[in-house]
């Protein structure tokens, strides 16, 4: 997950943030969703104001038991998060929020796939009904 200028993340707006995802055991081997022991997995996607922010306590907070991240592609990690105009229309234009995607699974337990900023752009429209 990588957000540059070019991406359209419009405050305000349904988005669908597109992912591959990274997972390595201990040994620093690459697995997929599609494995043994790698089938049976939740995901998180948090967006926070601050590093030291509370889960609870997070701008939003997306989860595959939701159905908030769907996977497209087991075999190749891939898939999207879901973004809801509601969970943005509050965001400050001028500020980097903090993200991270965590993948629970069996065979790995809890890690940290992607961190990073993420800021929205400004909207010209705020109707949402």
């Amino acid at each position: 997950m990588n957000f540059t200028d070019d991406d359209a993340l419009r405050r305000g707006d349904d988005i669908r943030i597109p992912f591959t995802l990274t997972i390595t055991d201990v040994n620093g081997t690459e697995h997929f969703l599609s494995e043994v022991g790698y089938t049976d997995y939740k995901l998180w996607f948090t967006v926070k104001a601050q590093l030291s922010d509370a889960d609870n306590a997070a701008l939003f907070q997306k989860t595959t038991t939701a159905s908030q991240i769907v996977i497209t592609n087991a075999s190749q990690n891939k898939g999207y998060v879901i973004i809801n105009a509601a969970d943005t229309v509050n965001c400050d234009t001028e500020t980097a929020y903090w993200y991270d995607l965590q993948i629970k699974t069996t065979a790995c337990g809890i890690k940290t796939c992607n961190v990073g900023k993420i800021e929205f752009k400004a909207d010209v429209s705020r109707a949402t009904a």
